[in-house]
């Protein structure tokens, strides 16, 4: 049986291979980023779900001349170990010498566009990187990659560490309507001392989990309803039901066992409260 490379894939799709094309793959982590000198909170993956023009800023600007002489460049995001997930063609327009002389980095920007006409496969064709990993730019006509899974359609395929979880309400809903197995199977592993901000007012709820489905079997009630029945939230999203998709984000600040009492849990949780200020935990009525 005949391999399926990411060649084919790319040709099957209508894109000329016999083209100068890069294959890139970008880390899913919180690394320390830089985009026109400033620092860019956040990671390629979260700007590629989130703000697409923000991914693409981010791989158009690079420390050497990377994409010099290159027509294309294939992006991925890398998963756990060597797998990468493909995110786009993206066409190289040669150098963004505006940009480069507005910003005055002294990096190389190049002009970039993503290209139209590979959603059948953004998103869900996997590859493994291979030893090579640490090159994150290759020749694709040197390093073809072998195609190991073409997957369902979807944008939530990565779970962070607990810590870099920060979910807005659309994808905390979208996790739990599709029950995403590899959330799934993060969020039912432990409970937690969780935090859901409000971006529109600062304030904080600071809440703990203390069930045998762990946070997956909290956090579901407010993937539902947006305020998982807490009093406060419930009085905000009776004035405004759009409240919590404009403005709530969940986040995790400490991992507790899966047995852990209700008791403990509640105790954690008051000295999370006292940590971050009563005046900062606004959204909390006790």
């Amino acid at each position: 049986m005949a391999t399926l490379t990411i060649s084919k894939i790319l040709e099957l799709a209508g894109l000329d291979v016999t083209k100068r094309i890069k294959l890139v793959r970008h880390k899913a982590s919180n690394d320390t980023q830089e985009i026109d000198g400033k620092p860019a909170e956040g990671n390629p993956y979260d700007w590629y779900v989130n703000d697409r023009q923000k991914f693409i800023a981010y791989q158009s600007e690079q420390r050497e001349d990377r994409f010099k002489d290159v027509d294309y460049i294939i992006s991925f995001i890398g998963e756990e170990g060597t797998i990468a997930r493909m995110v786009g063609v993206y066409e190289v327009l040669g150098y963004d010498e505006e940009r480069a002389n507005r910003v005055n980095t002294g990096k190389f920007y190049y002009k970039m566009k993503w290209v139209e006409g590979f959603d059948e496969f953004n998103e869900r064709v996997i590859i493994d990187w291979g030893k090579s990993a640490l090159s994150w730019h290759q020749w694709l006509h040197k390093n073809d990659k072998e195609v190991i899974a073409i997957e369902r359609k979807g944008i939530d395929w990565v779970c962070p560490n607990y810590e870099e979880i920060k979910l807005p309400y659309a994808q905390l809903a979208r996790i739990f309507e599709d029950n995403i197995d590899i959330w799934r199977h993060k969020l039912t592993a432990c409970n937690c001392i969780y935090v859901i901000s409000d971006s529109m007012t600062g304030k904080l709820y600071v809440g703990s989990t203390y069930n045998r489905e762990g946070i997956w079997g909290r956090w579901k009630d407010y993937a539902k309803t947006g305020h998982g029945n807490d009093v406060e939230l419930m009085r905000i999203l009776e004035t405004d039901p759009n409240y919590a998709k404009d403005n709530f984000t969940w986040s995790i600040l400490q991992v507790l066992p899966l047995g852990i009492s209700e008791n403990e849990a509640v105790r954690i949780e008051t000295l999370w409260k006292n940590k971050l200020g009563r005046e900062a935990c606004k959204l909390n009525k006790n």
